[in-house]
């Protein structure tokens, strides 16, 4: 499910997670749940650019987000150790497209 460029993101209370361009996987690995957190995708993705997201952990109120004027479309509103999805960006339409 992972590639060797993944990152894994850590936080013990309510704050948010930028995703780099050149992540292609993000783990949230945390113990316990979290009540708020928010996932903001790259500034500068490339065309046919793909995001793995996945939780170790609780999220209640998530907020999935494109950076500046991107859409995303299929996001997150909350999650658990059984989500997990994947995104791939258009430049055409500048947004995020959930296609797993």
């Amino acid at each position: 499910f992972f590639s060797s460029r993944r990152r894994h993101t850590r936080c013990s209370r309510d704050w948010s997670s930028d995703v780099c361009s050149s992540d292609l996987a993000i783990l949230r690995p945390n113990a316990g749940t979290i009540a708020s957190h928010t996932i903001i995708m790259p500034a500068t993705p490339m065309n046919g650019q793909a995001i793995q997201i996945a939780f170790a952990n609780t999220v209640t109120t998530l907020t999935q987000s494109g950076s500046g004027s991107q859409t995303v479309n299929g996001a997150f509103t909350t999650a658990n150790t059984t989500f997990g999805g994947t995104w791939i960006y258009n430049t055409d339409t500048t947004a995020w497209y959930r296609v797993g």
